[in-house]
C-alpha cells in the first residue's frame, strides 16, 4: 500500500514496466533459471568451469554440498557480471561470494540463457517485504530497487511530493572524527 493505494509489485507488473523484456514459456511460468532454481540441482562441474579461475572450487557444507563460490575465484569477466547482479538484480551488501541461487543466475547470465528479470526482481522485493523491519528507526540495508519503486508509483498515479527536503548537518572535522574511522596501519 502506497498512500492506501494498492501498489503491484508481481512478475507481470515489472515485466510491463520493463517494456515486456521476457515473454513466459510454457504452462508452468518458469525460465530456464527459474526451473533450475525450483529443483536446486545445480550443473555444479559446468559452473565451474564456466564461472571459476582454473584449479578453484565451490565452497561446500559438511556433507560436500556447494554452498558458495569466492568472488576472488571468479573470472575477472564473471567478476563483473556478478557485481552487477549483486548492485542492480539481487541487492547485497556483502560484495565477496555468491550462494548456489545467485551463482546459478550468474552462470545462466553469463552462458545466454534465457532469465525472466521481471520474476527474479519480484521474487527479491516479496523475500524483503516478508522479511520484516523490526527496528523501524535503523534498518539494516538501503531501500532496494528505489527508481523502480518510485516508476512503479508513478505508473498507477499515485501523487508524490515533487520535492523532499532532507536537512543535513555540517560535516567537520567532529563529524569526520565521530562518523568516520581510520584503519590501523599493519605491522
Amino acid at each position: 500500500m502506497v498512500r492506501g493505494r494498492a501498489l503491484g509489485f508481481d512478475r507481470d507488473a515489472i515485466n510491463e514496466y520493463l517494456g515486456n523484456p521476457y515473454q513466459l514459456q510454457g504452462d508452468d511460468g518458469l525460465c530456464p533459471y527459474g526451473h533450475v532454481l525450483a529443483k536446486g540441482n545445480w550443473n555444479v562441474q559446468a559452473m565451474t568451469e564456466k564461472l571459476l579461475i582454473l584449479g578453484c572450487t565451490f565452497r561446500c557444507n559438511r556433507v560436500n554440498q556447494p554452498l558458495r563460490a569466492m568472488r576472488d575465484e571468479m573470472k575477472v569477466k564473471v567478476q563483473l557480471v556478478l557485481l552487477f547482479i549483486l548492485y542492480n538484480l539481487l541487492p547485497r551488501s556483502h560484495l565477496s561470494d555468491a550462494p548456489m541461487n545467485i551463482a546459478g543466475l550468474l552462470y545462466m547470465v553469463t552462458a545466454g540463457t534465457d532469465v525472466d528479470i521481471a520474476r527474479v526482481i519480484s521474487n527479491e522485493m516479496k523475500a524483503i517485504a516478508c522479511s520484516g523491519v523490526t527496528d523501524l528507526a535503523r534498518p539494516k540495508c538501503p531501500l532496494a530497487y528505489p527508481a523502480l519503486i518510485m516508476g512503479l508509483i508513478k505508473k498507477v498515479r499515485i501523487l508524490i511530493p515533487p520535492l523532499v527536503h532532507e536537512h543535513l548537518g555540517v560535516i567537520d572535522d567532529r563529524h569526520v572524527v565521530r562518523h568516520c574511522k581510520a584503519k590501523q596501519p599493519e605491522q
